[in-house]
C-alpha cells in the first residue's frame, strides 16, 4: 500500500477537506493554509501522487509533519 490510499477521488485528487477532517481543529486551522497551498502534487499513479502531496505537506512544516 501506498501514503494517501482512499484519500483520493476519480480524478487523482487529494480530497484536502477530507485529509483536514482527519487533524486535531487547532492543527486543522493552523495548517490548512500549507495543505491547501500543495495542493495535489501529481505523480506517475495514485501511489506517486500520494507521495509527492506528503513531501510538499512535509516541505511546508517540518516542525509539525506526521504521516496523514
Amino acid at each position: 500500500k501506498c501514503p494517501g490510499d482512499g484519500r483520493h477521488d476519480v480524478g487523482r485528487q487529494v480530497d484536502i477537506e477530507a485529509v483536514m477532517a482527519l487533524l486535531p481543529p487547532e492543527m486543522a486551522e493552523h495548517n490548512g493554509p500549507a495543505l491547501k497551498s500543495c495542493g495535489t502534487q501529481r505523480g506517475a499513479d495514485d501511489c506517486g501522487t500520494a507521495w509527492k502531496t506528503q513531501v510538499c505537506w512535509q516541505t511546508a512544516n517540518k516542525a509539525e509533519y506526521f504521516l496523514i
